[in-house]
């Protein structure tokens, strides 16, 4: 499970059809955010990036669709790893994965 209720699901999975529509989500997205050049805001803890986090959860839906296209799920996990699995960030302070999916995926075992 996704973590994600059917109706966003669909909604998500329309921008993996429509790249248009993607891009508006994302346009309007970032005017909530506050139309600041890296369409970043802070919390308390650490900064958040929303169209990151979306951009990144596309991507790998999108990989998670390519059953059976090697050539497309190569360009789309070595895409993956330049873009997300960095210390800026999925191994940062503002990751969206605790630490111990980090260790996990770093090949480790959670303490």
């Amino acid at each position: 499970s996704s973590g994600i209720n059917a109706e966003s699901q669909s909604v998500l999975f329309s921008f993996l059809r429509s790249r248009s529509e993607y891009e508006r989500f994302k346009a309007f997205l970032g005017t909530l955010v506050g139309n600041t050049d890296d369409h970043t805001f802070s919390n308390v803890e650490q900064p958040v990036n929303p169209l990151i986090d979306l951009d990144c959860y596309i991507d790998v839906e999108k990989f998670k669709l390519a059953k059976g296209k090697m050539a497309a799920r190569d360009e789309l996990a070595s895409s993956i790893k330049q873009l997300y699995l960095t210390k800026k960030y999925f191994f940062g302070p503002a990751s969206p994965a605790p630490r111990n999916i980090q260790i996990k995926v770093l090949g480790g075992s959670p303490a």
